[in-house]
């Protein structure tokens, strides 16, 4: 088809699609004008039979007429269903209307369900003035339905209000329809037309319409195909005639142009492509004798490379290899190019090649790793990176890379994976693979074997005393020497630090017994290093397998446990697993178990233990947590607090008992009874030595509103073991807005007095170990009267801790301790019942 037949059909597709458009959307606006005309009609039907109703009741009532069955159709509600049935014999539109309730006074004004549902409607949307509905009635005929509300105003009221006071004729005629009230919805006016008459108005509107625009658009149609014959066909013929001559070789071909229109633009382009052409054809020429230059290049470069490379046909007949290749397979050049490339890959990975070499013929990524043969048989790990292009048949290329030393790399990567790097013994990993190995030939002859943690005592001391390297080669030592004991098939393992684990195979618990003494045995005769003998001893857990594990992990943990508890009965021990211990451990991990929820449970509580002066007047309170388990009751904080200690748990813990106490030192602030008690919080080291702890201590006190100088931190000696500036800078922080401290347990540790002359505390707190002997004891009556000697010389506050007796405070009052805590005062107790001991202060004489 010509281009000047497709432009014209072109334009009459669009012309036609256009019109079509046009004419449906001209027949929706008619069919919404004539909508809008039908409601505006019923608006007016409604406000005319509202106002005719509302003059022609009240008239009625006015004229005194007495109300009967005869009298009745006098009324403007009873009267419309009347006039409504009347219209038709006045207008042929098929328009009816009526007044209808749901609770009518008149049959005729009964809400049918449609206008049941309009009433429903109204009353979920007082405020709409009216409603329009197509529908469909019984009949099968379509209707344009207009709904208005009827409300009860105040003077409906004389007929619908109470009926006790509705006219006596209206009384005596209608039972029903009473006790409505002002602003309640009393029926509706349905008008309703029929939607056939609508449509011929629409219809016959839109032809009226249409006729002219039928006119206009074959008048545009005839314009735009003139037009585009004068303003594109013909130039674009001019084009073609151009570009026939162009494709007989004729590049000195061009156009005419004038404008700035499309088709100049195109003229432009199609002469700025005749000059293309020519230049390009110039560049080709000249691209032809750069190409022999440009080959000469690309030989000097794959000569230099020191990957290999080659290029194959389809079929893997080397074409073409560089100097590098030639070098890796130890073959001449000639040889290499008479061989298939198969050929130079080991006999089990020719299957694996030719199939990678297919995918990369299918397009697939080309990198894969292989083995090479060399001339003289020995095999090369190599890496192929390959692609293939579909010209002259389809030629591979690929460079070639030798990996030997990358795997020999790789290798000793794994190697550190599997291994201890110092002594060469398999790590924790390989320790546990390889005896669970040995373990399932051991399940299956039903034999019996041991694990064994061995963790050296006080090794540390080494490193500090001889170094690191001094540690390292005295560890290497000791894995040959205990090497030295075992059985073919016995493991030696190093999992990292001092600690070494061993793995018997197909041994009893006296055969077991027996090592360990040669183990013990061993490591008694000192170990010479630099010149020097050093004396090394050994605490040893063991387990037994089936009976305390049935894999390897299993066993290691029990012998790990075992070991724990061998560490705690001293310096070279030895302990086997039992099950006591598997009880406890049980315990511990069930208990750690509930631990994890039971902040999210609520279950912990604050208990009060009273701090009492020497007038027996209470001065503050030690704010001490306890567990309610909801099944085992109130569990010790000697049982949780060590193992929230051990899993990180007691940080959220420490937390909330700082919140806890705080919020309660708040409210004491509103008593006055109380509102002079300090409150004292234990801190653990593990709280204290978080980088943001003086902020969340902040935060807290702000979000609590309490009294920073009511609140006294208690810290421990263990704190003045690690980074003392740290511990120092933290307290002079938190003093400078007001938090008191207080040492914790003094003299149960090895604080150094210069450490403790730099830490701005405020009391030195007696531990309960020197105050429970104090009467029988000389030396703990000496270390309290010297924690209170040197409280007075540093001016600090002191009080005593675990006082249970009278005879007991009488002592420490005589040494000038003037503050207490124990038993002889308060257990710790609740809150209320802290309060009330606080506000009737006792005087214990």
């Amino acid at each position: 088809m010509k281009l000047q037949s497709k432009i014209w059909l072109g334009c009459s597709v669009v012309v036609a699609l256009v019109m079509s458009i046009d004419l449906a959307v001209g027949y929706r606006n008619v069919q919404s004008e004539v909508q809008a005309h039908a409601s505006e009609d019923a608006r007016t039907v409604q406000a005319l039979l509202m106002a005719t109703r509302s003059v022609y009741h009240q008239q009625f009532l006015d004229s005194g007429i007495e109300l009967t069955e005869r009298t009745i159709g006098f009324l403007p509600a009873h009267a419309m269903s009347r006039i409504s049935a009347d219209l038709s014999n006045w207008l042929k539109t098929g328009l009816r209307f009526n007044n209808v309730s749901d609770r009518p006074r008149n049959a005729d004004s009964a809400a049918d369900p449609l206008e049941l549902a309009d009433m429903a409607w109204f009353r979920a949307n007082p405020k709409a003035p009216d409603l329009t509905l197509n529908v469909k009635e019984a009949d099968g005929k379509n209707y344009f339905h207009f709904a208005a509300p009827i409300w009860i105003e105040p003077y409906c009221l004389q007929c619908h209000g109470e009926r006790s006071a509705a006219p006596a004729a209206i009384r005596n005629v209608y039972e029903d329809a009473y006790g409505y009230k002002v602003g309640d919805l009393r029926g509706i006016l349905s008008i309703r037309v029929p939607t056939d008459e609508l449509r011929a108005r629409v219809t016959e509107t839109w032809l009226e319409r249409s006729v002219g625009r039928l006119v206009g658009y074959g008048i545009l149609l005839l314009l735009m195909g003139w037009l585009l014959q004068r303003l594109v066909t013909r130039r674009l013929l001019v084009l073609e005639a151009a570009a026939q001559r162009l494709q007989r070789g004729d590049l000195a071909t061009r156009v005419d142009v004038s404008g700035r229109d499309e088709v100049s633009e195109l003229s432009r382009g199609f002469n700025h492509l005749a000059e293309g052409l020519a230049e390009r054809d110039a560049a080709v020429r000249e691209s032809l004798s750069r190409l022999s230059e440009s080959e000469a290049k690309y030989r000097s470069v794959l000569a230099s490379t020191q990957d290999g490379f080659w290029l194959a046909d389809a079929q893997g007949r080397l074409l073409e290899v560089n100097d590098a290749y030639v070098a890796m397979t130890g073959y001449s050049r000639q040889e290499l190019l008479q061989m298939n490339m198969v050929d130079l890959k080991a006999q089990d990975a020719k299957e694996q090649v030719q199939a990678q070499l297919q995918r990369v013929m299918e397009g697939h990524t080309g990198l894969f790793e292989t083995q090479h043969r060399r001339k003289d048989g020995n095999m090369v790990p190599v890496e192929i990176s390959a692609t293939f292009n579909w010209v002259e048949g389809g030629v591979f290329s690929a460079f070639v890379r030798d990996i030997s030393k990358r795997q020999e790399t790789e290798s000793r990567i794994r190697q550190l994976d599997y291994f201890d790097g110092l002594t060469g013994l398999p790590n924790r990993t390989s320790f546990v693979e390889r005896a669970n190995t040995v373990l399932q030939h051991a399940r299956k002859a039903s034999l019996s074997a041991a694990v064994i943690c061995l963790d050296l005592d006080h090794f540390g001391h080494i490193n500090d005393s001889f170094g690191h390297q001094a540690g390292d080669q005295m560890l290497v030592l000791l894995a040959e020497r205990f090497q030295g004991l075992l059985g073919a098939d016995d493991i030696l393992g190093r999992p990292g630090g001092d600690e070494f684990q061993l793995f018997l195979a197909n041994v009893d618990t006296e055969q077991t017994h027996a090592l360990v003494a040669r183990l013990m045995q061993s490591i008694a005769s000192p170990l010479r290093l630099d010149g020097t003998d050093i004396a090394m001893t050994l605490s040893l857990g063991v387990a037994m397998y089936p009976q305390d594990g049935a894999d390897a992990e299993a066993l290691l943990r029990a012998a790990e446990t075992a070991t724990h508890w061998a560490k705690k009965a001293g310096l070279s021990s030895v302990r086997f697993f039992t099950a006591e211990m598997r009880q406890l451990v049980s315990q511990k991990m069930a208990l750690e178990t509930d631990l994890h929820e039971a902040l999210a449970r609520a279950e912990f509580v604050l208990f009060y233990q009273a701090q009492v002066a020497d007038s027996g007047a209470v001065v503050g309170a030690e704010a001490l947590v306890r567990w309610q388990h909801s099944t085992r009751g109130l569990v010790s904080p000697a049982e949780f607090i060590p193992v929230a200690e051990a899993n990180g748990l007691i940080l959220p813990l420490g937390q909330w008992v700082l919140e806890t106490a705080c919020r309660q030192l708040a409210k004491w602030h509103d008593v006055p009874a109380l509102e002079g008690l300090t409150l004292a919080v234990n801190v653990s080291a593990k709280q204290f030595q978080l980088p943001d702890f003086v902020e969340k201590v902040m935060a807290v006190l702000k979000l609590t509103g309490a009294n920073p100088q009511r609140l006294k931190l208690e810290l421990t000696e263990s704190l003045l073991v690690n980074d003392v500036e740290d511990t120092i800078e933290k307290m002079h922080t938190l003093k400078k807005v007001g938090v008191k401290f207080s040492l914790d347990d003094f003299g149960t540790g090895y604080s150094s007095l210069s450490y403790l002359k730099r830490l701005p505390l405020d009391q030195l707190k007696i531990d309960q170990s020197f105050v429970r002997d104090i009467l029988q004891d000389e030396d703990d009556e000496a270390i309290a009267r010297t924690i209170v000697v040197l409280a007075a010389a540093m001016s600090l506050e002191v009080i005593a801790e675990g006082v249970e007796t009278e005879a007991q405070r009488d002592s420490l009052l005589a040494l000038g301790c003037h503050h207490f805590q124990g038993y002889w005062f308060s257990r710790p107790v609740p809150l209320a019942d802290f309060e009330a001991f606080a506000q009737a202060p006792i005087n214990k004489e």
